[in-house]
């Protein structure tokens, strides 16, 4: 009888398992588009065989726990293409912007600076046309607005790195103190021997959120819980403790601080990467340096065009003023911005 009594819990525990094991295959199918989810199947052990005399008697089977199909080196190798893509992401929109500021197929700066020089060599031809020479002046005018605007479009890219700067902070922040959190309920969940793969996944996607906003990393802890620490080797989360991120519009520019264990400290570009790392590039390195290339220009052309003009006479036959705003004896700073035409009347232009 009790050899019956066993036949027949081995068959009931086999359909538990298998029923089960459909409910987990059900499950992961219903979450297939859930971000971060991973498929999870059933861990099965054997019951206690029992004793028959000489011998033992298996006594069915049962699902030990349900486990995630999760590559540790996998996400790894997947954060750091986060951080690769938040880089690439914090350049995007302000890469974009430049494009529709210099805008190639268009009317832009350099096809202004070929109209005014042209607008130089139809004068050439009939220099007392006095229609020529305001033709001159207007194209003229043109061009320094145009430097002008140029510069200050590249003040207001500028201003929204700065202000995408501040708006990602609150989220980087909800980040950071979810990961503690999570940190401390799947420590109280598995020292119980449950199992916590909603919340495991759950934080590996706020994981992958800092690596590509921050170019954090990770590690795990001997109570499985994941420490994040920033490129620089400043932590982020410890356990279950979240460190604060803070955007200091005090200055010129936005800065970043973090604070750890009361102690606030200033954040530099080195120390940081993923978006944030990107956009400090363009704000502090790029735009500055296409800023500084642009009013180059602006002071070369002025200057050049004001020697040539200084040369020559108007149409009394007398000696001319610069015809651009004289930049001979000031710096290169802000030379697009300040650019203007300074000449007014038609007869003054030097042909």
């Amino acid at each position: 009888m009790a050899g019956l009594f066993n036949a027949l819990n081995a068959a009931r525990t086999s359909l538990e398992v298998n029923q089960k094991s459909i409910e987990i295959v059900g499950n992961n199918i219903s979450n297939v588009n859930t971000e971060g989810y991973s498929r999870q199947y059933a861990q099965f052990e054997t019951y206690p065989a029992v004793n028959f005399g000489d011998f033992f008697i298996g006594n069915g089977v049962k699902v030990a726990s349900v486990q995630r199909d999760h590559d540790i080196f996998l996400q790894a190798q997947l954060e750091d293409k986060y951080v690769d893509y938040g880089y690439a992401n914090g350049q995007t929109n302000s890469l974009s912007e430049l494009e529709r500021i210099f805008n190639i197929t268009d009317d832009n700066l350099a096809t202004d600076v070929d109209k005014f020089f042209d607008a130089w060599q139809e004068l050439s031809a009939s220099p007392s046309d006095l229609v020529l020479r305001d033709t001159v002046i207007q194209y003229g005018r043109l061009l320094a607005t145009t430097f002008n605007n140029t510069a200050d479009s590249l003040n207001t890219i500028t201003g929204n790195i700065n202000d995408t700067i501040i708006a990602k902070v609150e989220d980087l922040n909800a980040s950071i103190e979810e990961i503690a959190e999570l940190n401390d309920r799947i420590y109280t969940i598995e020292i119980r021997g449950q199992g916590a793969n909603t919340a495991r996944d759950k934080r590996d996607v706020l994981v992958k959120k800092l690596a590509e906003g921050l170019g954090a990393t990770t590690y795990l802890d001997n109570n499985g819980m994941v420490n994040v620490q920033l490129p620089g080797g400043l932590p982020l989360v410890q356990g279950n403790m979240a460190m604060t991120l803070a955007a200091d519009t005090s200055g010129a520019t936005v800065t970043l601080t973090l604070t750890t264990g009361g102690i606030t400290r200033d954040l530099n570009s080195r120390q940081l990467g993923g978006e944030m790392a990107g956009l400090f590039t363009m704000r502090d390195d790029f735009i500055p340096s296409t800023s500084h290339d642009l009013d180059k220009l602006a002071w070369e052309l002025s200057n050049t065009v004001n020697t040539q003009h200084l040369a020559g006479t108007g149409l009394d036959g007398m000696t001319v003023s610069s015809f651009f705003n004289d930049v001979s004896t000031l710096p290169v700073t802000n030379a697009a911005r300040n650019m203007h035409v300074v000449i007014t009347r038609a007869e003054d232009v030097a042909a």
